[in-house]
């Protein structure tokens, strides 16, 4: 047996079956447009309106984002109970939906009580 022959060789119903099912998944009619995304945008912005007034209400971001309004500001463990999300989920949303998406500039300062989160203006 030469190096060029192989003992086992795929069969080639296998490869035809394969072709098959990927162009049958392609023809299929498309599902439901996407869901708006979790972060709540609920209508689209109006040319010099800040990204801040598009929140809905009612979202867990709008509630994060009034907590960390407040004068003393809000811990980690505080904003966890407020949203029922993980500590990285909570800090996830300060850095990528809170400042960098709607441009709020958000501090942090380590207290005695630990590290209180607070929106400046």
């Amino acid at each position: 047996m030469s190096k060029t022959e192989t003992t086992n060789p795929k069969p080639t119903v296998a490869l035809a079956e394969t072709v098959r099912s990927s162009a049958s998944k392609s023809s299929r009619a498309p599902t439901q447009p996407r869901a708006p995304s979790k972060l709540g945008a609920s209508a689209p912005r109006v040319k010099g309106e800040p990204a801040s007034q598009t929140l809905r209400r009612t979202s867990k971001l709008s509630n994060l984002i009034g907590m960390l309004r407040d004068k003393r500001g809000a811990s980690i463990d505080q904003l966890m109970a407020a949203t029922g999300w993980q500590k990285h989920s909570v800090r996830g949303a300060i850095s990528g939906a809170i400042k960098k998406r709607l441009g709020i500039n958000i501090v942090s300062e380590q207290t005695s009580a630990g590290r209180i989160y607070r929106i400046v203006k």
